[in-house]
């Protein structure tokens, strides 16, 4: 991907990261298992605990990126090997006992999608925002909060200030 389609999906995707019930901020400690080709922001739930999404961009350089989710109970980007198939075609709560995970956003879209940056239109990427806005709020974001809820641990910012107070 290109630098000014990457710096106009961060421009326009950090804020609505931001928006979520859970609070997403760019990570930016290193890890093996986070390429070029991943753009990564972090939720700390707890420490040690942390819930990831992740932009993954197309590898063979064209302005298009999936979705990534998952968490890691050892404080770092999830250790787990992307695979060209998934086991999961659905939601999968038998994940929650797993210490690291991480899964592309198709389990709730049926297919694997890749949105296409478009930073000379702003119609057309609006609508990408849009549907990734709609996958985030209505999938994402509610499997990491029954995650946190196996858990135990507080599954929205306010809850976690409330508890810190």
């Amino acid at each position: 991907m290109n630098r000014v389609s990457k710096n106009a999906l961060r421009r326009t995707i950090e804020p609505l990261l931001r928006s979520l019930p859970l609070k997403f901020h760019p990570y930016s400690e290193k890890s093996p298992y986070l390429s070029s080709s991943k753009i990564a922001y972090c939720h700390e739930a707890r420490a040690g605990v942390r819930l990831f999404i992740t932009l993954y961009l197309n590898p063979d350089g064209g302005d298009w990126f999936t979705l990534m989710f998952g968490w890691s109970t050892m404080g770092r980007y999830p250790h787990v090997i992307d695979l060209k198939f998934i086991i999961d075609d659905v939601p999968n709560s038998v994940r929650f006992g797993e210490v690291e995970y991480i899964e592309r956003s198709r389990i709730f879209l049926k297919k694997d999608i890749w949105w296409m940056v478009d930073s000379k239109d702003d119609t057309k990427f609006g609508r990408t925002i849009g549907e990734i806005e709609e996958v985030l709020r209505n999938g994402v974001i509610p499997y990491l909060q029954d995650f946190l809820m196996s858990r135990q641990l507080p599954t929205d910012i306010h809850a976690e200030e409330l508890s810190s107070d």
